[in-house]
């Protein structure tokens, strides 16, 4: 099947064609000069003189269409043969784009997915920082609460003077307390709040944190069981 394909491709290709048509016609002219002039073959020059002038008018115009329908269709081939070409380029170029296109995306999808993963670790880090200062603060507030309860078990003083002496310690206790939880809405605005970048991380946890590191208080009084209270 597939050899008569190339077979019948041949047989009606052009320069077939070509080819068959210059036979044809040379036959054709022979044809009919035999038709008009009948005979053997003649020993004058003129005669012969006369067949090749006969045989180059009618063969030679032939060959020249002929070759201008060849050039014709050599210019037809590499016309096609350009846009082919010039095709399979625009579609490579189409393709070296596209994947151009898709690295870029890629790159941009793993700066950003890089971008993310900092920032998340950043936050656990701030989350951490965060809890390690509520669980002072609450010790704090423990150790202040402890104090303020062994002054006024004190038998030195009267009850009055006793509460007035655990008063910084409870100002402590309170100044601790609050700071735990100050803290602690940090820790949820943390939790709540989507981030683009540490800064912005920063730029919320920075101010609670240096508000608790120089409110003072807690601990300042840490020696206020030891005084003896005097009437």
């Amino acid at each position: 099947m597939g050899f008569l394909k190339r077979l019948v491709g041949a047989i009606f290709s052009f320069w077939f064609l070509l080819t068959f048509v210059a036979l044809v016609a040379g036959a054709a002219a022979l044809a009919v000069y035999r038709m008009h002039f009948v005979g053997g073959f003649s020993t004058q020059s003129a005669d012969w003189s006369a067949f090749g002038s006969y045989i180059g008018g009618i063969l030679g115009p032939l060959v020249s269409f002929l070759t201008l329908g060849a050039v014709l269709r050599t210019v037809y081939l590499q016309r096609d043969l350009l846009n082919t070409q010039k095709a399979e380029f625009i579609k490579l170029s189409d393709q070296q784009v596209a994947s151009l296109q898709r690295q870029d995306e890629q790159l941009q999808l793993s700066r950003e997915e890089s971008a993310r993963a900092m920032v998340q670790n950043h936050l656990s880090n701030q989350f951490r920082l965060v809890e390690m200062f509520i669980a002072h603060q609450q010790r704090q507030a423990e150790a202040m609460s402890a104090a303020a309860f062994r002054i006024t078990e004190l038998d030195q003083g009267t009850f009055a003077q006793r509460m007035e002496a655990a008063q910084p310690a409870l100002h402590d206790k309170e100044l601790a307390m609050k700071n735990v939880q100050e803290l602690l809405n940090l820790s949820i605005k943390l939790s709540l709040t989507e981030f683009k970048n540490a800064k912005e991380i920063n730029d919320l946890v920075a101010p609670s944190l240096l508000k608790v590191l120089t409110s003072g208080g807690a601990g300042e009084n840490n020696d206020v069981s030891g005084g003896v209270i005097v009437k």
